[in-house]
């Protein structure tokens, strides 16, 4: 949504910043099947396609391909400048959640970027952890997605956890706290609020527009060669989905059967984000 207002232009999940050099940053993790890697590291592809090669196609991915290579021993920001440069004046929308794994990471982004803004979507517990079960069973462990409720309610709060921490060494002016309930319960207003948050224009056009993430060059799932990039779901059907149910649910633990501690951390979180 973001990434359609005029000014600014939205990437494909890029992962850049998870490493210091390019090479640290896409080296696959251990037991990390292929086709999940190649899924996972599409975006960064597509956009060097797309951007320095003019279009997404296997000729161009296979281009792309040989322009990471080249650049393996550079920083992520080095190739972010270079992404950056191709779409001035308009700003960048980089959304990578790798980002918040890790608090080295988000912090890096912030010693590049010292005038970055940065938008904390949050989601409630209760249908993030159930989505990240179910990203974990299609993506790794099939068919056991129930069994890996813990390890998703864990993932969930392990990043908030770091993007809270990160925020207590930002300036107050430089992150949003936004909950996605409400931007997708009544997404006109909140585009206007971020737009002006953003120092951008709010007029209908530009917020017209943000109501469109299917018009984006990356709303799909991408040549064969570079499939993914972004979340799987929103490649399938990248239109935008106004949320019909009341964004102030009451949130169910009793039915995720997590451990003691880890409850308590998702309860706190749930808490401070406003959802209990």
């Amino acid at each position: 949504m973001l990434g359609q207002h005029p000014d600014l232009y939205g990437f494909p999940e890029l992962v850049l910043f998870t490493g210091e050099t390019l090479e640290e940053t896409l080296r696959a993790q251990p037991n990390e099947a292929r086709e999940v890697y190649d899924f996972h590291h599409a975006g960064l592809k597509r956009a060097v396609a797309e951007l320095e090669f003019g279009s997404q196609s296997d000729a161009t991915i296979r281009l792309a391909q040989e322009w990471i290579d080249e650049r393996a021993t550079r920083t992520g920001a080095e190739i972010f400048d270079s992404l950056l440069n191709r779409i001035a004046p308009r700003r960048g929308v980089e959304k990578s959640p790798d980002t918040a794994r890790d608090l080295h990471s988000l912090i890096r982004v912030a010693r590049h970027y010292p005038r970055a803004r940065f938008i904390h979507l949050t989601r409630s517990p209760d249908t993030a952890i159930r989505s990240i079960a179910r990203h974990l069973g299609r993506m790794y462990m099939a068919g056991r997605e129930n069994a890996h409720t813990a390890l998703a309610a864990s993932t969930w709060a392990s990043m908030h956890e770091n993007i809270c921490a990160f925020q207590s060494v930002l300036p107050a002016t430089a992150l949003l706290r936004l909950r996605g309930e409400d931007l997708l319960s009544s997404p006109r207003p909140h585009c206007v609020e971020l737009a002006r948050w953003l120092g951008l224009r709010a007029d209908d056009d530009a917020i017209d527009g943000m109501l469109h993430p299917e018009n984006s060059v990356y709303a799909n799932l991408g040549p064969k060669s570079a499939r993914g990039g972004n979340d799987w779901l929103f490649l399938s059907d990248p239109t935008l989905h106004r949320l019909s149910t009341d964004p102030s649910q009451v949130i169910q633990f009793d039915s995720w059967l997590l451990p003691g501690e880890l409850r308590e951390r998702v309860s706190l979180l749930a808490t401070h984000f406003g959802y209990l």
